[in-house]
């Protein structure tokens, strides 16, 4: 492939190097300017000396400037953070972001400004995450400022084999701490405007939900008007959630690039008739820019919406300079620039999803799209909708199976359907938020919105009646998502290029596929496996046979669906289950449970311990409080404290253990335990 015509695509080549490198590799940034100075000075001496082999010296300068941007990013290796301090009692902080109502809380985002050690307050910086309890009547709003009692905790790894690395996600987001406050633990010490774009966005979010709630009438109306039109999800239901993603049409719940690029034709077919002469094309170009971004900025300046923000003011800047848009350089220019200003946005799943998708539209879109000549003009614009969602889904589904373990079977029918319906809610929901206060007219857009979101919710709730609406259970590995992302790779180039050298190594990568795939089977129809899991306040057990698993639970964790969809789901998927069993325990006091080699006696209930033959005892609800009859008895097996039991009764039984030298695991620091049916 040439580059030439892409400069921006060969740097954005050498630029995600470096940063994914700074992922398995610490580096110290003084070495890495260091190597990006040099680099640097023997470049410009190859422009000013005209010598072309030094000038590829740009190249590992880019690598570099990658892996130090990302080394820079990370706030906590800066000495002034907070969690390179010792203790403290209190600290200050200011609400950065918008309150998000939880069940029980609020939560926020806070920036960290000082500590207090001592009598003294010392200046620090980092962000955490803030949980307000309903109860203590106080409500976060962006810009106020509280004094906190204690420190906050670092947030913990995952606990469950596979489960979403939720720590991980905050750290790119240089969030590492949360701390959860009740009555007592905080007081306001009063509101001071740091960013005042974000806080009049902040103010344009609160009353554009005022002008929703007044019109909208069921929550499945107000949440998805939030989510869609400004990118705030708290209101939204989990079922509706799950319909949506079960039918391929979760990307409208996020403000997106499909969001921006609605508002872009609108703006200018608006702004049409400012565009028709030539020498005045400025004013709308600047108006029409300003716009855009007042919107990106009012519904958070997400990753995303950055990317198609960027992206259509750079060809809105080329119309108005009679320029010809490179489509593939426009895209590597935008992701060029974002990764400039933050490295983690690389890791983030919407901005991934969002450049595949517009790679698939640029590359395949008029091509499909001219294998058909409709002459009826309804019939051609479904034609190209349908083309647009199967290109951006091609391209899209590899990694959407592979972050969540599904493939929407419908999505050539929901897509452009929910395409048709949606791309009136925005401008619509927006007209709105401007004319709220017009009598009449408030009335009748609102009306308007209503009767739009309902058709929507009614359209993505019928699809997932439908059988088969979605598949589910998937599981792929980071060498099979690459591969399978080979195959699509060599299909496009061969039906664009008829190149037969492609055809041969999607035949490569298909039989790599399958060989891996069938081995996969193999293993799971052989596994057998027993797991006790780490759940919050509770427990749970699953025994797994070939693709098929037992649940053991109490009645509340079994039919609780984000028990499932928070600890278990992922851990199933990955062992191919197909079958699984749900089986409540018995609330007695103890019970036995065998996966045919290893037996478990689960205390539920406070006994007098007797001797039994099991290789590990699980202790449930603090049911043990003393190891003393297990010394007694001489038990040389496991005990498993799960997360039901107190933090005090666990520390203390770790300390009788250690005493004792017995064999105890709590699951709150060692997370769940696989016990393998092969040992």
């Amino acid at each position: 492939m040439n580059f030439k015509p892409y400069p921006f695509l060969r740097y954005l080549l050498f630029l995600i190097p470096g940063i994914v490198l700074n992922e398995y590799c610490s580096t110290q940034p003084e070495f890495l300017l260091t190597a990006l100075l040099l680099f640097s000075l023997v470049y410009i001496a190859g422009i000013i000396y005209r010598k072309r082999y030094l000038r590829y010296m740009l190249f590992p300068m880019l690598f570099i400037l990658g892996c130090w941007m990302a080394v820079v990013h990370n706030e906590r290796t800066s000495p002034a953070h907070f969690l390179n301090h010792g203790d403290y009692s209190s600290y200050l902080v200011s609400i950065n972001s918008a309150t998000e109502p939880k069940p029980k809380t609020y939560k926020c985002t806070a920036e960290i400004k000082a500590i207090r050690t001592g009598n003294k307050w010392k200046k620090v910086k980092g962000k955490t995450l803030l949980y307000f309890t309903k109860s203590s009547n106080s409500i976060p709003s962006f810009g106020d400022v509280y004094i906190i009692r204690g420190k906050p905790r670092e947030i913990e790894p995952p606990k469950n084999a596979f489960e979403f690395d939720y720590r991980q996600y905050q750290r790119r987001k240089n969030v590492y701490t949360h701390h959860f406050l009740r009555t007592g633990d905080f007081v306001r010490a009063g509101h001071k405007t740091i960013h005042p774009l974000f806080e009049w966005a902040q103010s344009l979010n609160r009353y554009s939900d005022q002008s929703f709630r007044k019109h909208l009438e069921t929550p499945d109306q107000l949440g998805v008007a939030e989510a869609l039109i400004a990118g705030i999800r708290s209101e939204l239901d989990q079922d509706i959630v799950n319909a949506y993603s079960v039918s391929g049409a979760i990307h409208v719940l996020s403000v997106s690039g499909m969001h921006v690029g609605i508002l872009f034709l609108v703006l200018n077919w608006m702004a049409g008739f400012l565009n028709k002469e030539k020498n005045k094309k400025l004013i709308p170009t600047i108006i029409l820019i300003g716009l855009l971004w007042i919107y990106a900025l009012y519904t958070g300046l997400s990753p995303s919406v950055c990317r198609a923000t960027l992206m259509f003011s750079l060809i809105q800047i080329g119309q108005a300079l009679n320029r010809d848009a490179n489509s593939y350089n426009i895209i590597a220019f935008s992701a060029f620039v974002l990764l400039l200003i933050n490295p983690n946005w690389l890791f983030d799943v919407g901005f991934q999803l969002s450049y595949l998708a517009v790679l698939g539209i640029i590359m395949l879109y008029n091509p499909i799209r001219n294998q058909l000549e409709i002459k009826n003009r309804a019939l051609r614009w479904l034609w190209e909708i349908s083309v647009v969602s199967f290109v951006a889904q091609l391209f899209t589904f590899p990694l959407s199976i592979y972050y969540f373990h599904q493939f929407p079977t419908y999505f050539l029918l929901s897509n452009p359907a929910v395409a048709i319906l949606a791309t009136p809610i925005l401008p619509v929901g927006l007209l709105l938020i401007v004319f709220a206060k017009v009598p009449f007219l408030a009335d009748a857009l609102g009306m308007a919105l209503k009767y739009l979101i309902q058709w929507l919710n009614d359209f993505v709730i019928f699809t997932t009646t439908l059988p088969f609406s979605s598949l589910k259970g998937f599981s792929m590995s980071l060498p099979g998502l690459a591969l399978l992302y080979l195959f699509i790779g060599s299909l496009t180039y061969f039906f664009l290029k008829s190149d037969i050298r492609a055809l041969k190594l999607a035949s490569v990568s298909t039989a790599v596929l399958c060989m891996m795939k069938i081995f996969g089977f193999y293993r799971q129809a052989s596994q057998h496996e027993m797991a006790i899991h780490y759940i919050p306040n509770s427990s749970a057990v699953s025994i797994i046979d070939g693709r098929e698993v037992k649940t053991i639970a109490a009645d509340s964790v079994l039919n609780d669906p984000m028990v499932y969809q928070f600890h278990l789901k992922n851990y199933y998927d990955h062992a191919g289950i197909h079958k699984t069993e749900k089986i409540p325990v018995p609330d007695v006091g103890a019970n036995q449970i065998s996966d045919g080699k290893h037996a478990v006696v689960w205390i539920l209930k406070r006994i007098k311990w007797t001797p039994v033959p099991a290789q590990i005892v699980l202790i449930s609800n603090n049911a043990v409080k003393d190891l003393k009859d297990f010394k007694e008895f001489s038990f040389r097996g496991k005990i498993i404290l799960d997360g039901s039991n107190k933090k005090w009764v666990v520390e203390k039984l770790k300390n009788q253990a250690r005493a004792y030298k017995m064999d105890l695991i709590s699951l709150y620091d060692h997370g769940s335990l696989i016990i393998s049916g092969r040992e």
